[in-house]
């Protein structure tokens, strides 16, 4: 049997794999961000030398999607580098709510070994 100090190392080393294939994400995201705004910034290049006003045109019509997929791009890389900061915490944080009184103390205490000098209850408190 593992003690619960194991078991919440184990927890967190779990979660670490998720946590480098996020980072990997977000710097896959952002090579493809870098050449989206690349090839936007290259598209007046292209237009200057098209005579055709109708492929000119569209041409520039791409521009608002490049736009849009950037913002797209750079929204889910800071969603992504919050979801890499959550799992690569070295911490696991637990949160209970209830009542006074409900024993929400008492089970941590049960769920992570700790005494009253850790984790103080309401029971000798009236």
């Amino acid at each position: 049997m593992t003690s619960r100090a194991e078991q919440i190392d184990q927890i967190i080393a779990n979660r670490k794999p998720i946590a480098e294939k996020t980072a990997k994400t977000v710097k896959h995201l952002e090579d493809v961000s870098t050449s989206l705004k690349d090839f936007k910034d290259f598209l007046p290049k292209v237009s200057e030398k098209i005579d055709n006003a109708e492929q000119k045109n569209a041409i520039e019509s791409l521009r608002p999607d490049f736009d849009r997929c950037l913002t797209l791009s750079s929204d889910c890389q800071t969603k992504l580098r919050q979801i890499e900061l959550r799992f690569s915490r070295p911490t696991l944080n637990i949160g209970v709510a209830g009542n006074t009184g409900m024993g929400k103390s008492t089970f941590i205490q049960h769920l992570t070994g700790l005494t009253d000098a850790e984790i103080p209850t309401s029971g000798g408190a009236k």
